[in-house]
């Protein structure tokens, strides 16, 4: 066999550097399995790879925010998603300074924190939050992006959402953890019902002692889903702050239906979406935002 001359080779991968980024590709990998939440033993266990090895390459990997560490637990980091953020980036950009106004005066009127969320491929990501100092904790929490069936103001996006984005969901029918659900209520599916009979969902975290509202926005012309939010101590007056919310939910979609600004028209997969909704909504006289 003849020998591929010195200068015509191409320049291989150096071995070793190659390696560490399998490795650490399939840590991600192994968090991302665990839905986006892993302990050590589970990383090891899918990586195959020595315990050392692992904790080492995990302390890598949160230096440069691809993870976040909470507790014994391991999530996706802030730098992974925004370098996986999506091309209507732009549309949610120009969202977020429309109704950022609006957001600081519920925020000034309910002293609570005041959030505006929107789906970023299955996960809840909060364009803006309006807090004050009591709620730094929380709002923390609410910056790391978390599957939209974990959080109240997902769970108001799935209401909402096309078929399309419903279907990657299976488990909306099966049986979820009573804790993230109101009271009498068994599965997510009956919780997103309830959502789109109300407008609006409330749920309590006894846990950190808040709870939280949110009611859909909707997709008023061609603006992407968005949902507003209202998180407090579980014994605010919740009359007040629902009211409040479905006021600021009826703000914004008149803000975005009168401003002369318009997002680039969606792709031709949110076409697909967006026409999904309006054959339902004439199917279905109850989906109505806010």
């Amino acid at each position: 066999m003849t020998s591929i001359p010195a200068e015509e080779s191409p320049s291989p991968k150096p071995a070793a550097e190659s390696r560490l980024a399998i490795r650490m590709v399939n840590i991600l990998r192994a968090v991302q399995a665990g839905g986006g939440v892993s302990s050590l033993a589970d990383i090891v266990e899918f990586t195959g790879l020595a315990k050392s090895t692992v904790h080492r390459l995990l302390n890598n990997l949160q230096h440069v925010q691809l993870l976040e560490r909470d507790g014994e637990q391991y999530r996706l980091g802030v730098a992974l998603y925004q370098l996986a953020a999506r091309l209507d980036d732009e549309r949610y950009q120009l969202l977020r300074h429309l109704l950022k106004p609006l957001l600081l005066r519920l925020h000034e009127e309910t002293r609570q924190l005041v959030g505006l969320a929107v789906t970023s491929g299955t996960r809840t990501r909060f364009l803006e939050l309006m807090y004050s100092q009591q709620y730094s904790h929380l709002a923390r929490r609410f910056e790391r992006p978390a599957p939209l069936h974990a959080t109240t103001p997902g769970k108001a996006l799935l209401a909402y959402a096309p078929r399309r984005e419903g279907q990657l969901f299976p488990s909306a029918n099966r049986a979820s953890s009573s804790s993230t659900l109101p009271q009498g209520l068994l599965t997510l599916s009956a919780v997103i019902t309830g959502i789109r009979e109300r407008g609006y969902v409330l749920e309590r975290d006894e846990h950190l002692g808040i709870a939280t509202a949110a009611a859909p926005v909707g997709r008023p012309g061609a603006w992407p889903l968005s949902v507003l939010s209202i998180s407090a101590h579980v014994d605010a007056d919740w009359v007040q702050r629902i009211a409040v919310l479905r006021g600021g939910v009826h703000q914004a979609r008149e803000i975005l239906l009168r401003s002369p600004h318009r997002p680039d028209p969606p792709s031709p997969r949110c076409v697909t979406g967006a026409a999904a909704d309006a054959t339902t909504a004439k199917r279905d006289p109850r989906r109505t935002f806010g």
